[in-house]
């Protein structure tokens, strides 16, 4: 007979072996789970889209749960700067082992792709610089890219008979890559007769819109498009009715946002801007949850990109490495989401990408309304 003492020991390495086989039976449920990365503005002056993108993520769990089961995602703040991006990336390949990351960002995607790159981690991107993209096997920019935005902003602008304009653009990444796509898409007798390029903590801009008023002055300006973060945007207008400058305008999805147009004052009314656009019953059910539909194109990306990758963890029947997750992403496969039909997209001058049909929109009466829209 064993002494109690004996019986002890036994007792405890019984429950130990036992400890380790659940442990070893339970590992695979374990290893089947993906881990997603997301960096997000959720603070600074990109926040409101940052937050609209993390909405969307937040969205598609909670309407299709049986979808992410085996998805766990992990949020940083990035505050649209490239290091603190670096940093949120490294953290989430090293300390959250990650399979898989979304950044939002051109300026940040640009600083982390690279990473991406030597790490052979699949990096989505809602950039539309193409140049993020370009020559990297492991970066898909989940957008069209900018010079789409601009072919279906200068066909509008056209049919208007503009031929000469004014561009204020905050000197950064995303605004530098649509100001190019725009220069790009001008034809003979169309030009770009003003430019200016405040820096992103401007908040004054009365010395710029006196050169401009000059410069209308000398040889004629049809139009102005507006490249700036939201708050620009408004404070930019609000001093240009202070000086009486009315022109048409233009601009950029920052545009997408209903409480910036209310804070206008009437300011804003009949600026045109391209963008993507989600479905009215996406729409009427986001700002049931959420109060509001600022940014809502990019909740209805992300909400898009979170359904196809839990589509494709799910019909899988064991876990996903990153590169298996790379080959299903590419699959040359029609998608249906709630900003239209949407394919992946594989061309060299523009790198890896997937394609969403292009609205342009007009500020009426405090209203953002869709006008005309072009599948690229």
């Amino acid at each position: 007979m064993l002494s109690k003492h004996r019986l002890s020991i036994v007792s405890s390495l019984l429950i130990i072996i036992s400890f380790f086989v659940v442990q070893a039976h339970a590992a695979p449920e374990s290893e089947n789970q993906i881990r997603m990365g997301v960096t997000l503005p959720l603070t600074g002056p990109g926040a409101e889209w940052g937050i609209a993108a993390r909405n969307g993520f937040q969205m598609a769990r909670s309407e299709h749960p049986e979808l992410f089961e085996k998805i766990t995602f992990f949020f940083e703040d990035t505050q649209l700067d490239p290091k603190n991006a670096v940093t949120a990336f490294n953290k989430l390949l090293s300390s959250d082992k990650v399979q898989i990351v979304y950044d939002f960002g051109s300026a940040t995607t640009g600083a982390i792709g690279p990473i991406a790159e030597r790490s052979k981690v699949p990096l989505l991107s809602a950039a539309f610089d193409p140049s993020v993209s370009v020559g990297k096997n492991y970066v898909i920019r989940f957008a069209n890219y900018s010079a789409q935005y601009a072919a279906v902003l200068m066909q509008h602008l056209r049919s208007k008979g503009y031929k000469h304009f004014a561009i204020i653009a905050t000197e950064n990444a995303f605004f530098n890559s649509l100001v190019e796509a725009f220069k790009s898409n001008l034809q003979t007798g169309e030009s770009i007769v003003f430019l200016e390029k405040p820096t992103p903590d401007a908040t004054s801009f009365k010395s710029l819109i006196t050169k401009l008023k000059k410069a209308h002055a000398k040889g004629g300006i049809d139009a102005i498009g507006i490249y700036t973060y939201a708050g620009q945007g408004t404070q930019f207008l609000r001093e240009a009715a202070e000086q009486s400058l009315t022109l048409p305008l233009f601009g950029s999805d920052s545009f997408e946002s209903d409480s910036m147009v209310a804070e206008s004052q009437g300011r804003m009314e009949g600026l045109v801007f391209p963008n993507n656009s989600v479905t009215a019953d996406f729409r009427k059910r986001y700002q049931d949850r959420f109060g509001n539909v600022a940014q809502i194109t990019f909740a209805g990306s992300t909400y898009d990109l979170a359904v196809l990758i839990g589509q494709i963890v799910t019909k899988s029947p064991q876990s996903l490495s990153s590169e298996a997750i790379l080959t299903e992403l590419e699959k040359p496969l029609p998608h249906n989401g709630v900003l239209g039909d949407f394919q992946f997209r594989n061309v060299p001058a523009v790198g890896k990408y997937f394609e969403f049909p292009i609205v342009v929109k007009q500020i009426s009466g405090n209203r953002i309304l869709p006008i005309g829209s072009v599948t690229p």
